[in-house]
């Protein structure tokens, strides 16, 4: 399923490489931020800050992925 993603953002999308490093960059930012968080070392200023980054740092993929998935379903939709 990545791999298909990977590939389909790559054939549609002419800087690539910049898109598909910067969602892997926001995927890494919040696996770090979910450790952080499941530490249970950080203040409560320092979860919330964490928190609306992750939050930030979701919308983003998300809307990054529903692209995605539009120019798939684009392309795999027969030509009428």
């Amino acid at each position: 399923h990545t791999k298909l993603l990977t590939l389909a953002w790559q054939f549609l999308t002419p800087n690539t490489s910049f898109l598909i490093m910067s969602y892997n960059e926001q995927l890494k930012q919040l696996e770090q931020i979910v450790s952080e968080i499941e530490s249970g070392q950080l203040s409560i200023d320092q979860l919330a800050e964490k928190v609306k980054t992750a939050t930030k740092l979701l919308a983003d993929c998300r809307k990054q992925l529903t692209k995605v998935e539009s120019d798939i379903n684009k392309i795999l939709k027969p030509q009428e």
